[in-house]
């Protein structure tokens, strides 16, 4: 049963118990099955009860090496083996620090900032994304308890007694039996030297590392290159690109502000996102950066074309395959093996067997002998052998469509951006980006494979004013027809919403299907992703199209990069 202060004077009475006691012994029990100490806990195989406390390996020196001991609590919750799962930990910490009495007791400190978690799923900082702890030796060490590691003051310590009763009942909505704790040795002498700490070590983006600034709260930059590097991508891969970061970056600095105003709405989004990271800080009705911030444009200064080759070989990654379309999208079989599509073809006479195709032969065999011939034997015979013949995939010309009215502005936006970057550096493809918005259509970026090009036409789309589909469709009719000559091509529309611009007549979504008829008649391939909302529409939009639609809720860069694979992978079958 979750245990409930009644009020601040009972957090503020737990606080002083354990403080003492903590004093006195080394070690406290919270509960039945937790143990909290400054120093290292372990256990040995013979006694799985008994929690061995190493007094002389002070926990804020091995886990983070900070110079002076005494600073970081550490308490471990056990239970049986298996993986907890650390997100859902995480999530039931947050609403615990939502309790009214427990918000007025903390009061302004920043405790998930300065709280770290692992369990055998992972870990991180409560108020980070995590994503760490991910190291297998670090994982498989935390299968029996979930590992806490804070920084909150003495004051505050009141706040763990809630906090272990928590998570306790998290563990058991997961499945998993608590563990009693039997006993608690503390042992004296053990030095923190003589602690093997290698299957722990690991990166993350915790608050409580020792640094040369250390003592201080607030902005805290990670002291490794490699941590530098992975938090500078995380950042980038939120925001679109380490371009698009460096030039919103490029005018601030902790001295000379910069208006909210200079920037595009689409700027202004990510801009809060750089605040919620602590990285940029309003003041006056001004933006300026942070020292954290200050860190972070010098490290892109220095180490820009690095950052740009690790994102780009994070948008190589081709997502895992989506569920089909809706529309016309007829489907062949075949797979993909090492670069090439497959076909099956009988096995010709005087043709030396390859690669066997095995589902078209069972079939072939399957039908013979549903026929009535060769029933006497059930094995394959030669006649029913298929085999595969490889067929290098083509490289296309693909032209993104995309809407920028101002519905766009923001995350779906950045996930059409993603979506151009990654089918340029996943395939060998040629990549054309046309945007529509208000009462124009116009190209971005022309069918290449520059990277940097395609990256400078991308910050260019500053989304805006109303939808004017028959305009969008038209331009890139026009422009494929000029630019491909008869190469196999697709055009790729991406949209939130239906037209409210016409262009011929009087109504805006018949000028729309008017174009995509001639689309279908001039033999251009179309694909579309829209939103449940506007299926209605979009579901005629294709059919005069004789395209392929997909419906998804939300317009997401991943999802985008699986759906157009899977149009990729149609078109070269055919």
């Amino acid at each position: 049963m979750r245990l409930k202060a009644s009020g601040p004077e009972q957090l503020q009475e737990w606080g002083k118990l354990i403080k003492a006691l903590l004093e006195k012994r080394g070690a406290v029990p919270i509960g039945e099955t937790s143990v909290l100490s400054r120093s290292l806990h372990t256990i040995e195989p013979k006694r799985p009860g008994i929690i061995n406390v190493l007094l002389g390996a002070d926990a804020g020196q091995v886990f983070y090496q900070r110079s002076r001991p005494g600073e970081i609590l550490h308490l471990d919750i056990f239970h049986s083996l298996g993986h907890v799962d650390h997100r859902r930990v995480a999530k039931r910490i947050k609403e615990m620090l939502a309790d009214e009495v427990l918000k007025a007791y903390v009061a302004d400190f920043p405790l998930l900032d300065y709280t770290d978690l692992q369990t055998g799923t992972g870990g991180g900082r409560l108020s980070g994304s995590l994503t760490y702890g991910q190291k297998e030796s670090l994982r498989r060490a935390h299968t029996n308890h979930v590992h806490i590691a804070t920084m909150i003051p003495p004051a505050l310590w009141g706040s763990l007694v809630p906090l272990v009763s928590i998570v306790e009942e998290e563990i058991m909505g997961q499945g998993y039996q608590l563990r009693k704790v039997d006993g608690i040795a503390c042992q004296q002498g053990q030095d923190k030297q003589a602690v093997d700490m290698s299957a722990y070590s690991s990166h993350s983006d915790s608050l409580l590392k020792g640094n040369e600034q250390e003592g201080r709260t607030g902005d805290y930059c990670p002291v490794d290159r490699e941590e530098q590097l992975q938090a500078a991508l995380q950042l980038a891969e939120k925001v679109m690109n380490p371009r698009e970061l460096k030039e919103i970056l490029a005018p601030l600095s902790r001295e000379q502000g910069r208006s909210p105003a200079a920037y595009s709405e689409d700027q202004q989004g990510l801009l809060h996102r750089l605040q919620a990271e602590g990285l940029v800080r309003a003041k006056r009705g001004q933006l300026y950066l942070t020292e954290k911030g200050q860190r972070l444009k010098a490290f892109l200064e220095s180490h820009f074309a690095e950052l740009e080759y690790h994102f780009r070989k994070l948008l190589r990654k081709v997502p895992l395959e989506v569920g089909a379309g809706r529309g016309r999208g007829t489907r062949e079989q075949g797979g993909w093996e090492g670069g090439y599509w497959k076909r099956a073809h009988p096995l010709k006479e005087g043709e030396i067997l390859g690669e066997l195709a095995v589902p078209e032969s069972l079939l072939a065999a399957s039908k013979r002998w549903q026929l009535g011939a060769g029933r006497e034997s059930l094995a394959l015979q030669r006649e029913d052998l298929h085999c595969l013949e490889p067929k290098k995939s083509q490289t296309l010309n693909i032209c993104l469509l995309i809407d920028a009215s101002a519905s766009m502005a923001g995350e779906r936006m950045r996930s059409a951006k993603y979506l151009a970057q990654h089918l340029l550096l996943a395939t060998r493809d040629r990549v054309a980006v046309i945007v529509f918005q208000e009462r124009e259509a116009r190209l971005v970026v022309p069918f290449t494979r520059n990277v940097a090009r395609v990256q400078q036409g991308l910050l260019e789309i500053k989304p805006y004013g109303l939808t004017p589909l028959s305009l969008g469709l038209q331009y890139a009719l026009s422009y494929m027809e000029r630019a491909t000559k008869r190469s196999r091509s697709l055009l790729f529309l991406i949209t939130d919403g239906i037209p409210t611009v016409s262009r011929n007549t009087s109504e805006p979504a018949q000028d729309a299907l008017t174009v995509a008829a001639d689309i279908a008649r001039r033999g251009l391939y179309l694909g579309c992703i829209g939103l449940a909302p506007n299926r209605v529409f979009l579901e005629e939009l294709v059919q005069r199209g004789r395209g392929t639609l997909y419906i998804i809720n939300e317009l997401e860069g991943k999802t985008l990069a699986q759906i157009v694979h899977r149009e990729r992978s149609r078109i070269q079958l055919h």
